[in-house]
């Protein structure tokens, strides 16, 4: 309420985006990932998509706010989405424990320290790949609506009279785009 424009913000846009991304990928990806698998193969193949798709939504905001994008950054989330709530737990745990055990606390703070270690190590790791980002100029108001236009139409798939609209309004936003 004291500053309005704070959901301007980029980190209030990436986490509105983020979250649009979600809900609308979550479903679509349960339902493609055959339910005979075993679990832990398709919550990695969900959990792929989902990293994509956050990526895929929030690309323009990368572009505008850092001027560069993880091409890496959805393949190191497959391990560091698990780990950071393991993490979280951890630190619940740690807070209950130096409560109730303090004795105990000191050998689990270790335990933490290492996971944290582990998410420390793949985060350097996956940002030290050849190509880990790409650099990115910011996007014109046409390129950005375009984009919007894009992203719609593939996620009214299977509709598919409102995706070729969709799909038919991006390139026709696209190449007016190039008039001006």
């Amino acid at each position: 309420a004291w500053s309005p424009l704070a959901a301007l913000s980029p980190g209030a846009l990436m986490s509105f985006g983020a979250c649009a991304a979600l809900l609308m990928a979550v479903p679509r990806l349960e339902a493609a990932v055959p339910r005979h698998w075993p679990r832990p193969a398709r919550g990695v193949l969900i959990l792929a998509g989902v990293s994509v798709a956050v990526t895929v939504v929030l690309w323009p905001l990368f572009a505008a706010t850092f001027g560069r994008a993880s091409v890496v950054g959805p393949l190191a989330n497959v391990a560091l989405v698990p780990l950071a709530g393991l993490l979280m737990w951890a630190g619940f745990a740690l807070w209950g424990l130096d409560a109730l055990v303090p004795w105990a606390a000191g050998s689990a703070a270790l335990l933490t320290d290492f996971g944290l270690g582990l998410f420390e190590n793949v985060c350097r790791r996956a940002a030290a790949w050849p190509w880990s980002t790409v650099e990115l100029r910011s996007w014109t108001v046409i390129e950005l609506a375009a984009y919007g236009l894009a992203l719609a139409a593939l996620w009214s798939w299977p509709r598919r009279r409102r995706a070729v609209l969709l799909a038919g309004a991006c390139l026709a936003v696209w190449g007016c785009g190039g008039l001006f």
